[in-house]
């Protein structure tokens, strides 16, 4: 199996004598305060399974606290993937060092959104491929709910981030002789006073 430079450094000897021991250290660290990701492309199941990645790694990957929830996150993004996903592993556990999942909630959706998008973009190349007309409308509209849910899970993520706060932005206001305008930021429940 061929691997690139970082890859050897984190994993070690590159001639392929200890095979097994450089499959198991998988992370490739990308500096300091940044979060490891998994190079398991290329491996089969049996393999990541039973020497994959520590449970402390998964755990730093996926921004979760018990060795439980990490290994329940990567088995089912494995499982999300399927062997036909296996090109889009690395990817999938990449996300967890892009998006920086804080908490369990945001690492199911870090997990989900990897494969929902693996998952488009593999039956938007079906879809390319199509032999038919009727093949390409079916993969077509395949990849259409996929695209939907992806962006779903999206603003899923991006509202537990941020909350569910509303920002409402005032741009232009009017006052007129003897009204009365507040200018700045204002708290409190609507209608409540």
């Amino acid at each position: 199996m061929k691997r690139n430079s970082e890859q050897v450094k984190a994993t070690g000897d590159a001639d392929g004598e200890d095979a097994s021991a450089m499959d198991t250290k998988v992370a490739v660290p990308l500096g300091k305060g940044m979060r490891p990701t998994l190079a398991l492309n290329g491996l089969d199941l049996g393999a990541i399974v039973t020497a994959g990645p520590t449970n402390e790694m998964l755990k730093l990957i996926f921004g979760v606290k018990t060795d439980p929830a990490a290994l329940g996150l990567f088995l089912t993004t494995l499982t999300g993937l399927g062997l036909a996903g296996a090109p889009f592993r690395d990817f999938a556990f990449a996300m967890g060092a892009e998006m920086e999942p804080g908490n369990a909630f945001e690492a199911m959706l870090v997990a989900q959104i990897a494969v929902t998008h693996s998952a488009m973009m593999a039956a938007s190349q079906q879809a390319w491929d199509a032999p038919s007309i009727e093949a390409r409308e079916a993969y077509d509209r395949i990849v259409n709910r996929l695209a939907r849910t992806c962006l779903a899970q999206m603003e899923q993520f991006r509202r537990q981030r941020q909350g569910n706060a509303q920002i409402v932005r005032v741009e232009h206001v009017t006052v007129n002789e003897g009204g009365q305008a507040i200018v700045g930021n204002i708290t409190g429940k609507p209608g409540v006073s």
